[in-house]
C-alpha cells in the first residue's frame, strides 16, 4: 500500500477506537443514572474496588508505573460498589489523561478518624490556580491541554456527585510533584444515598 493508503488506515483506526470508547462512554453513564436510581446498599471492599479499577484503566496506562499502597485493614464500608467504581475510576482517569506520559499515578487510603481518605496522585501535571475551583464543574476541561486530550469534562463533576452522594467529599490538594485528588468517605451511614 502507498504511503496514503498507510495514512488512511491509521485515521480510520484511530476513529473507529474513538467511537468505540464513546459508545462506552454513553453505556457507561446511563448505567451510572439507572444505579443512581436505584443503589445497591452492599458491603464494600475499597482494596478490592481499588484493584478492579486499576485493572480495568491498566490497558490503557502503557508503561506507566501504577502503584497501590493501602493498609489491608480498611473496613468494608456499606454503598453500592458500582458507583464507587466509577467514582474512583473517573479521577483515575483523569490522573492519566492530564499527567505526563510516563509519569507514575499511585492510589493510596488510611483511615482518619470516622472516614476513610482515598488519595489518587499522579506526578507531574500541573492545574493553573485560576482552574482548581472549576475542574469539578460539569463540561470543565483544562484550558492548557483540552485540545489534545480526549473527554466530555464529566468525570471529576461525576466523582464528586457520587462521594457527596454517600456523604463524602472530593476535593484536590497541589502538592510539589503532582496533583493528588482525596475522596473521603464516611464509615458510618454510607448505605443510604441522599
Amino acid at each position: 500500500p502507498s504511503a496514503h493508503e498507510r495514512e488512511l488506515v491509521v485515521v480510520i483506526d484511530e476513529e473507529a477506537d474513538r467511537l468505540d470508547q464513546l459508545i462506552r462512554e454513553s453505556l457507561d453513564l446511563a448505567q451510572l443514572e439507572a444505579r443512581r436510581a436505584n443503589p445497591l446498599t452492599e458491603e464494600c471492599r475499597i482494596p478490592e474496588i481499588v484493584r478492579r479499577v486499576a485493572s480495568r484503566m491498566s490497558r490503557y496506562f502503557g508503561r506507566r508505573e501504577f502503584i497501590i499502597d493501602l493498609p489491608e485493614d480498611i473496613p468494608p464500608i456499606m454503598g453500592d460498589s458500582f458507583l464507587f467504581e466509577q467514582m474512583l475510576g473517573q479521577v483515575v482517569d483523569n490522573a492519566w489523561k492530564y499527567s505526563k506520559p510516563g509519569a507514575p499515578i499511585r492510589i493510596s487510603g488510611l483511615i482518619s478518624g470516622a472516614s476513610i481518605i482515598l488519595t489518587v496522585w499522579n506526578g507531574g501535571s500541573e492545574i493553573p490556580v485560576d482552574e482548581r475551583d472549576r475542574i469539578f464543574d460539569r463540561f470543565y476541561r483544562g484550558s492548557r491541554d483540552r485540545h489534545r486530550v480526549e473527554g466530555t469534562g464529566l468525570g471529576l463533576a461525576v466523582a464528586r456527585t457520587i462521594a457527596e452522594a454517600y456523604k463524602g467529599k472530593i476535593w484536590l490538594d497541589v502538592e510539589p510533584l503532582g496533583p493528588a485528588f482525596r475522596f473521603e468517605l464516611p464509615l458510618e451511614n454510607t448505605g443510604r444515598i441522599s
